[in-house]
Order: C-alpha cells, then sequence, then structure tokens
C-alpha cells in the first residue's frame, strides 16, 4: 500500500533565521532557515509560504518547495529552499545575510506517496523543479525505498542543472539532460523517461517542473499505464485555500476544481487537467 508521509496539515507562522544564503549557480540560491520543530518535520512535496518585508512593491508571501531538513546532531532544525531570481521578492531574497530573518509560514500542502515495493521509481525535474525532488531522493536514496530510484533531470542549459554532486552521491541512477545539448542528453528529459517508462511500466513517477513538462510526464504516464504523481508549483496569494487563486480544473469534471495549496501541491497526475 503506498504511504503518503505525512497526511496532517498542521502549520506555524514564525520569523525564521536564515543560517546560510549560497549561491548555487546564476541566478539559483540556495537558503537554509533555522525553524521551530513543527516546521523542521516538513516533508517532500510540502512547501512554505515566504514574506520578505519592507521591499517595495512585495505585499503578498511566496510558496517555495522545502528542499530539504538542516540536520544538527542527527536531529532536524531547519528546513532548506532552492530558489531562482525573477523578481524583486527573490532578488531581496538573494541579498540576504545569515542572522536576518523572513516571515515564514509553513508547512503547508500534501507531499508525495511512495510505494511499499521494489517497483523502479522514476523522478523527473525540471530546472527549479529540483527543489522538492531533490528532498525526495535523499529521503529514498537513504535506505527508504527497496527498488531501483532512476532520476532525470533537466534544464535548458548545464548551469540550469542544479545539485549535480548530490544527486551523484546518492544510492541512484541519474540521466542528465539539456535543451542546448551543453550537458547530458540534447533534448527534453521526457525522451529518456518515456524510453525508461515504456521498459517498466509497473513503476512510478514523481515529476516537479514547468507546466509544459508536466503535461509531457502525465501523457507519458497515461501511455504506458504507468502511475504518475506531480508537484506543481504556481503563484498563491494566501497558501490556505482562502483566496482561492490556485485552483486546478479535476479531469473528467469540467467545472470542478481542485486547490493547489490545499489538495496538492502533489497531484495523481490522471486526477488534474495540467495547465500550459
Amino acid at each position: 500500500m503506498p504511504a503518503r508521509v505525512k497526511v496532517e496539515m498542521a502549520m506555524d507562522l514564525q520569523d525564521a533565521r536564515i543560517i546560510h544564503n549560497r549561491v548555487l549557480g546564476p541566478g539559483y540560491y540556495k537558503m537554509e532557515l533555522e525553524c521551530i520543530p513543527s516546521l523542521a518535520g516538513a516533508v517532500p512535496g510540502q512547501f512554505v509560504m515566504i514574506l520578505i518585508r519592507d521591499v517595495e512593491g512585495v505585499f503578498w508571501r511566496r510558496p517555495f518547495s522545502v528542499a530539504g531538513l538542516v540536520l544538527e546532531d542527527g536531529k532536524a532544525c531547519g528546513i532548506e529552499l532552492i530558489y531562482k531570481v525573477v523578481g524583486r521578492a527573490t532578488a531581496a531574497m538573494s541579498a540576504m545575510a545569515p542572522g536576518q530573518r523572513v516571515s515564514l509560514l509553513g508547512p503547508l500542502g500534501r507531499g508525495f506517496e511512495v510505494p511499499d515495493e521494489s517497483d523502479p521509481l522514476f523522478l523527473a525535474a525540471g530546472g527549479i523543479g529540483i527543489a522538492p525532488l531533490i528532498f525526495l531522493a535523499r529521503h529514498l536514496g537513504a535506505g527508504n525505498y527497496p527498488g531501483r530510484i532512476i532520476f532525470f533531470l533537466g534544464g535548458r542549459s548545464k548551469s540550469d542543472l542544479l545539485c549535480l554532486k548530490e544527486l551523484e552521491k546518492l544510492n541512484l541512477e541519474l540521466h542528465l539532460s539539456t535543451d542546448d545539448g551543453s550537458a547530458g542528453l540534447a533534448g527534453p528529459l521526457t525522451e529518456p523517461l518515456a524510453e525508461a517508462v515504456a521498459r517498466d511500466p509497473d513503476g512510478m513517477i514523481c515529476a516537479c517542473g514547468p507546466p509544459g513538462m508536466l503535461k509531457a510526464v502525465g501523457r507519458i504516464a497515461a501511455s504506458c499505464g504507468c502511475r504518475c504523481q506531480v508537484a506543481v508549483e504556481t503563484l498563491m496569494a494566501c497558501g490556505m485555500g482562502a483566496c482561492q487563486g490556485c485552483v486546478l480544473e479535476q479531469a473528467g469534471r469540467q467545472g470542478a476544481y481542485l486547490k493547489v495549496c490545499r489538495d496538492g501541491p502533489v497531484f495523481d497526475a490522471s486526477r488534474i487537467i495540467i495547465p500550459g
């Protein structure tokens, strides 16, 4: 039976102290935040809402997938975020130093479900979609999954392939793809993914990335009869289901919608109509 890592929706609001804020690549950063125990219990697929105070033109919190836990003496004391500078809020985040604080709400949403069996597990991450999947890969690669773990990482170019050194140290098979051919195979990651899934359709896909990639992953899963979960990333105003600004239409139920923040962000791909 599949076992969801966490179902309950406990959350906390806090001022979280920045431990580290490091450059991962051109425009990409990893931030480590010291958090209270409830937030340090976040699981792969969940997210947090962050507000950077006193930034002109920034009024709403921004959602960020949890990319991992910060451990101290074997115990979780914080979380990791991986982010890309795309606007005022993330630009302000990139300039913050250890010791400064951000307002943080979380953990929010529902995480990935992993089957208690030995069928292959295909992890597919496109660009910044690496965040929830590096978290999942760490957890499963630490002896918590009995089957093969095959990780497909894609980006526009080599500079968009994040966390390579860490992935290479994990107990998994790694396949790289870039649109410009600067690293790994030339083309989208969905091409080698489709070949691998066709060979082992009894496996399961867990994916996160841009909408076009997720739509293609969903089609691959449907054509092979493979189970598939996708982590949907979208803008949100509240993160708790009140504003209804992050809805997705349910597949086969015209006019029926699910909230990414409350019903996801991880969904069975066959259950939703992925935008894009």
